[in-house]
């Protein structure tokens, strides 16, 4: 096997062009408050990465290694992330007369989301950087995700929540020993308390929209090429709350056009709840800046930042992939999330479901063609919060004895 030659990545402000250290404990720019990204010497990379390696190499999100940022093989902290299936959705792309729908199913991820992606690469770089914790706040999938892969690690995990967190993501936490708290604030007010006291706390933070946790799920983009031959769809339509995954998607995307293994770019989707939209109705309005919601209220509760760190990033992605910014109301996603289920047999959290609702009204906007090939991105398991799903589901037949088994499976 190749040995992985180490690169000298480093976190750069792509706004104003400063530049920190990789093994820094930095996350946004200094001068601007911009999202610091890694960035690659690229002849180095050419020289690192061969695509012909792939062949020796297990479908996981690792096979990539030379193209992330953590250099030493000894470092990585991994349960299997990454390797995900892209499901080719015939009956529900004819139902929607798109000839070819594609599912990236991200909720075969190890803790069913695909948080675990950024989690890994996070995880692994304070590893690597000689961190003794690690930590986050999150609505649910992203800390369950650090608790599973603090304890892979040995690390302490530190976790805030905000109040009303659904049980179903607050006991993955819990069992995995990681400290927990939750608190009522607004979630981008306790992120930003959570980042200013991890320096001082020696708590290497992996939030939302991270440079590392960027880094892991930008390796999505790089399945999807692969998986459809090294070849970009029309349209990746991703649901967004911070705007951390969807950068991270573009990331990937961009860097694959960058090093010659596409030949070009998908047009990028984002995809909101109604109820919490505030970068859709920002690049609507055709503002240079994102308004916040005030009062985010929406089933989709794994998208709900109400004021997305990433979201300067998002309209800028949004403009520069001629992309589009669309919303959907809680009836709609509830619809999307069963008709997901009974078309292809797939249970998503309301969240995932939020694109295949928002792709209907594109389509019936024109927005999307029904020759165009699409991406949904699925992003997380319906097992995580099914009070949202019990609402729009019957409940089970009760049969008052044996006997009426054979009358009750007969009936159509």
């Amino acid at each position: 096997m190749r040995a992985v030659i180490a690169l000298s990545p480093r976190l750069v402000c792509s706004r104003c062009g400063e530049e920190r250290l990789i093994s820094e404990y930095a996350y946004r720019c200094s001068r601007c408050d911009y999202p610091l990204e890694v960035h690659y010497d690229h002849d180095e990379v050419y020289e690192a990465f061969n695509i012909e390696d792939l062949a020796d190499r297990g479908f996981d999100m690792w096979r990539y290694r030379e193209l992330l940022p953590v250099r030493d093989p000894s470092s990585v902290v991994s349960l299997q992330e990454g390797g995900t299936p892209l499901v080719r959705a015939g009956r529900l792309g004819g139902e929607l007369g798109l000839e070819e729908l594609c599912l990236k199913d991200e909720t075969r991820n190890p803790t069913w989301s695909f948080k675990d992606r950024g989690s890994s690469v996070g995880v692994s770089m304070a590893v690597e950087v000689g961190a003794g914790a690690v930590g986050c706040v999150s609505s649910g999938n992203m800390a369950a995700s650090m608790a599973a892969y603090a304890a892979r690690a040995g690390l302490r995990c530190v976790i805030v929540v905000p109040r009303k967190t659904p049980m179903g993501k607050i006991v993955q936490m819990l069992v995995c020993g990681a400290s927990l708290a939750s608190v009522e604030a607004p979630y981008h007010v306790i992120t930003r308390a959570f980042i200013e006291n991890s320096v001082s706390a020696g708590v290497y933070s992996v939030h939302n929209d991270s440079p590392m946790r960027v880094e892991g799920q930008k390796t999505v983009s790089f399945e999807v090429a692969e998986q459809l031959g090294w070849e970009s769809p029309d349209w990746v339509i991703v649901p967004t709350s911070s705007a951390g995954n969807f950068s991270a998607v573009w990331k990937g995307f961009t860097e694959l056009e960058a090093r010659g293994l596409t030949a070009g770019r998908p047009r990028m989707g984002l995809a909101q709840a109604a109820g919490n939209a505030p970068i859709v109705r920002s690049f609507r309005k055709g503002l240079d800046h994102v308004e916040p919601n005030p009062n985010p209220k929406t089933i989709a509760s794994g998208i709900s930042n109400p004021d997305p760190p990433s979201g300067l990033r998002a309209l800028g992605i949004l403009r520069e992939s001629r992309g589009c910014g669309e919303m959907a109301s809680d009836e709609e996603i509830l619809e999307a999330q069963g008709q997901l289920a009974r078309a292809e047999g797939l249970f998503v959290e309301p969240a995932a479901a939020v694109p295949l609702a928002c792709l209907k009204r594109m389509l019936a906007d024109g927005v999307v063609a029904g020759d165009e090939r699409v991406v949904l991105l699925l992003t997380g398991s319906g097992l995580k919060d099914i009070d949202a799903a019990l609402t729009s589901v019957g409940r089970p037949v009760e049969l008052s004895s044996l006997g009426e088994m054979a009358g009750f499976m007969g009936a159509r």
